[in-house]
């Protein structure tokens, strides 16, 4: 399948593998978290300050490689499986291929930990290729409280249907594992010096039908600001992602 090119950057970024074919399915999340702090190696523990501020209406603005992308605006705030999430806007995209979708995705916070969930994703069918559902995933995407080299691991399938029956769904394995780089730190995005900043790495693979490929991200989270900063290794090409403006209420 073609990929979808232009859905958000941020959130494509985000979640890259869901993405990486126009579907997939979901599994509940399991995560191997090799540190953390508390009694409870799932407790997620105290946060050490804001470092994704959530509040209806607030907006990140940024450039990809010099080009400005679509605001990522949080519009309302929904009850999903019993969990309180910050929604943003619908993020739709279309590919080479003609297909298009609309990806919803979600942000909670719990303790230190920021938890990135992307709905069921739905492609239209287009340019004769057949409509496909992809079902959504939730992952942790930072730790605020934990000391830099820090890791946790998480895995899932995804599993793509299509309308028409001729095509057979598929599944791809997607591992993850993530790593805190510096804490305490800054950056500078677009030419503004960001302070306090956390600096992670997900090393992201994806398997489908025996072949795996790797996709590498590096995030810079800014206390009280929210992600600055992100550039993704896709292993044939690279892009740099900069905060150009923000909106914080």
């Amino acid at each position: 399948m073609k990929r979808i090119h232009k859905i958000s950057a941020v959130l494509f970024i985000l979640t890259a593998a869901a993405f990486t074919s126009c579907s997939s399915d979901n599994e509940p999340i399991d995560p191997a978290i090799i540190v953390n702090p508390g009694p409870d190696p799932n407790d997620p523990g105290e946060s050490s300050g804001d470092y994704w501020p959530t509040a209806i209406n607030n907006q990140w603005v940024f450039t990809t490689n010099g080009v400005v992308q679509a605001p990522m605006k949080i519009v309302s705030i929904n009850t999903v499986a019993g969990n309180e999430y910050y929604t943003f806007n619908s993020q739709s995209g279309t590919g080479s291929s003609g297909l298009t979708g609309n990806a919803v995705m979600r942000l909670r916070k719990e303790g230190g930990n920021y938890y990135l969930r992307r709905e069921e994703l739905v492609v239209a069918p287009a340019g004769g290729m057949p409509g496909s559902t992809t079902s959504g995933s939730e992952v942790i995407i930072l730790k605020d409280n934990v000391p830099a080299n820090t890791t946790w691991t998480e895995s899932y399938t995804q599993t793509t249907t299509y309308t028409d029956p001729a095509f057979p769904a598929i599944s791809m394995q997607v591992n993850a594992v993530n790593k805190i780089l510096e804490t305490g730190g800054s950056v500078v995005s677009n030419g503004v010096t960001y302070a306090d900043v956390i600096k992670t790495k997900l090393t992201q693979s994806v398997t489908f039908n025996g072949v795996t490929t790797v996709t590498t991200v590096f995030y810079w989270f800014a206390k009280d600001v929210g992600l600055v900063k992100y550039i993704m290794d896709s292993g044939t090409q690279i892009s740099t992602s900069e905060l150009q403006s923000f909106v914080l209420n």
